[in-house]
């Protein structure tokens, strides 16, 4: 309990810099400062059994030193809870609703090195008059994180709300993967923050569960567990059905329904090394001739970018072309513990197989009259390429769908030209 209140007062603190939102528990005219509780005053009054208020020094902030809280009365109903912080000073204070009922208390407090001001201060305790719910979450992609996507209803004051996973398997950093200022909640309605699991790496199925914790650390279970789907990610392409030989067409690739982050490959990488993002997927597309070696060649091949691959591929000779495409994690074990090394080793591969068969002009031209048995060109959107940080769409990259769609364009008028000419 004491730990929690350490956690839910350096909140305060890191909160300091921007408590002009907050409503002031007390004003003293000689003084001119005030000091801060977490709820403000207002909810004083509304308060439920289970509830914390959490008293900050924000020393830093020019703001009051709370020094002291004494139970003037109500013993029973409300309790004292201190803790010295890590780096030693002031005490960090709280109360903590244990029962229904009223309870006074006299808080102390300066400014700085000035004279301690006091203030009496009235809490009024009912029994929780709602049960604690959460919204279920039904899908997520790869490179989501579950971090703060549940919303919890009717919550406790200074709470811990948390989420787990039935697989781990399909995430990346083993253990709590939240950030210790995150953990509590002043607000009824509050997103939780405190859940296992960085980021989803492959498609899948989990269970979720909700739970939350209180000042007195009892762990409350919220609802039933709840499935969730990891979506499966989707490569496309403007791969033709058929090609003719002496023929060259820009062949874009995308990777689709991700959430990870678009922009160069190179530079996303080394800020996954430098920062310790090792869970940061880089998607990096790779294009390899499975089959007809001998009747396409690549060139300008372009994978420096996320999420997107660009070359030329050049028809040779008739036969059957078979390309695989691949988008793998670009991000390499350096400098992370070994046993990450399989983690990272275990991050979702999509691959699709495209097949091209390339014919002389003169039989393309004969296999295409009166009817049209081109393949559909694959488009991709920007938005859906784009689920991450950058958008293709924008800066120095080009838009993928524009690509597709003109290499569809000049792909057709290329076909019309040569029957009209072999007519």
């Amino acid at each position: 309990m004491k730990k929690t209140l350490s956690v839910l007062l350096a909140l305060c603190m890191m909160l300091g810099a921007s408590l002009s939102s907050l409503p002031a528990l007390a004003q003293d005219a000689a003084s001119d400062t005030e000091f801060v509780t977490l709820p403000p005053q207002e909810e004083y009054q509304n308060l439920w059994v289970g509830d914390a208020i959490a008293f900050g020094p924000l020393t830093g902030y020019s703001l009051s030193v709370v020094t002291d809280v004494t139970v003037l009365e109500g013993a029973d109903v409300a309790e004292i809870l201190t803790e010295t912080p890590f780096e030693g000073g002031v005490q960090y204070l709280g109360l903590c609703l244990k029962r229904a009922g009223i309870a006074k208390a006299e808080v102390s407090y300066r400014n700085g090195e000035g004279p301690i001001h006091t203030k009496e201060i009235t809490l009024k305790a009912v029994e929780r008059p709602s049960e604690v719910t959460a919204d279920p979450i039904e899908r997520i992609r790869i490179g989501d994180t579950i971090d703060k996507k549940v919303m919890f209803h009717n919550v406790s004051y200074g709470s811990n709300l948390r989420v787990s996973v039935d697989d781990r398997s399909l995430f990346f950093n083993p253990g709590w993967g939240s950030g210790m200022f995150d953990l509590a909640s002043f607000e009824r309605d509050s997103l939780h923050s405190y859940s296992w699991g960085k980021t989803a790496k492959k498609p899948g199925e989990f269970l979720m569960s909700c739970e939350m914790q209180d000042q007195f650390d009892v762990f409350q279970k919220v609802g039933q567990p709840f499935r969730v789907t990891i979506e499966m990610p989707d490569i496309t392409t403007n791969a033709p059905a058929e090609a003719a030989v002496g023929s060259t067409i820009d062949l874009v690739t995308a990777l689709q329904n991700t959430a990870c982050a678009y922009g160069s490959v190179e530079s996303l990488a080394e800020d996954s090394k430098k920062d310790g993002k090792y869970y940061q997927i880089v998607y990096q597309a790779s294009v390899e001739v499975l089959e007809g070696k001998d009747c396409v060649r690549q060139s300008e091949q372009d994978y420096s970018m996320t999420l997107q691959s660009k070359e030329k591929l050049t028809f040779l000779k008739p036969g059957t072309v078979k390309l695989k495409v691949a988008y793998k994690n670009a991000v390499v074990n350096q400098g992370y513990p070994a046993d990450y090394e399989e983690e990272l080793n275990d991050v979702y591969v999509p691959e699709k197989v495209i097949t091209i068969q390339v014919k002389e002009p003169s039989e393309e031209s004969s296999s295409s009259s009166g009817s049209n048995n081109s393949r559909p060109v694959e488009s991709a959107s920007e938005s859906d390429v784009s689920y991450g940080k950058g958008n293709p769409a924008t800066g120095d990259a080009a838009p993928i769908a524009a690509v597709l769609m003109l290499t569809a364009v000049l792909g057709g008028t290329l076909i019309a030209l040569r029957r009209r000419q072999n007519a």
